[in-house]
């Protein structure tokens, strides 16, 4: 669907059994809903790359398994002006989230937003949304949001603002621990909130119950 405007994707269940098989692009897209769907695949389930503007983008009412890489991954790529922003996660289900077997670490994540390309990453909510027990709590974690460049010879991303984590559900209390990652003053990550976040069925007070890793460069990381 990449590079479309106006789009309602409803009531699809897609399965995805080939090596990368992702599964419901909306890069470079203003504009989109996707509703009541089930997707399972053996990469990246809801996608959108700076690969264009990207905008005004609404996943609700979705239930996700995913076997590699990630659920939700917003970023990677070099075009330039490729902002992504305005982007809410609503009331979805996730059965479990297993990372890519290659690079470890690097490429896992219920949540992956990584800023890329000297683009900017900006307002995205995640609200009710409900992540069971992962099925290998050694090859998963809730989220990771990361400027750096991905490989040699790549650009790192301007920045990550305004990212909001409300009413998450994580059944775990044991997973490898998420990550915030800015690469440097200029291309730092600001603004992460985490409102009513639940582990294990206790709210999260402070960042070590979190189970995040912060490195680098980051600003007004807020737990309420």
């Amino acid at each position: 669907l990449n590079y479309s405007k106006n789009i309602i994707v409803t009531n699809i269940n897609l399965i995805g059994f080939a090596v990368n098989a992702d599964g419901v692009h909306f890069s470079g897209c203003e504009n989109a809903l996707m509703q009541g769907c089930f997707v399972r695949s053996c990469d990246d389930l809801v996608v959108g790359y700076h690969y264009g503007y990207t905008n005004n983008i609404t996943v609700k009412g979705c239930v996700f398994l995913n076997d590699d890489a990630h659920v939700f991954l917003f970023g990677l790529g070099e075009t330039k002006g490729a902002k992504i922003e305005n982007i809410f996660i609503l009331d979805c289900d996730v059965i479990t989230q297993q990372e890519a077997p290659w690079h470890a670490g690097r490429f896992s994540g219920v949540f992956k937003y990584w800023a890329h390309g000297g683009n900017e990453i900006e307002n995205i909510i995640a609200d009710n949304v409900r992540i069971d027990y992962f099925r290998d709590k050694t090859k998963a974690c809730v989220f990771q949001l990361r400027t750096e460049l991905r490989f040699d010879g790549e650009h790192p991303g301007k920045a990550i603002r305004n990212i909001v984590f409300r009413n998450i559900k994580v059944e775990n209390t044991d997973e490898v621990p998420s990550l915030i990652k800015g690469y440097s003053k200029d291309n730092a990550i600001e603004g992460v909130v985490f409102e009513n976040y639940i582990r294990g069925g206790k709210k999260v007070c402070g960042l070590k119950e979190c189970n995040v890793v912060i490195e680098g460069y980051t600003e007004r990381i807020l737990i309420r």
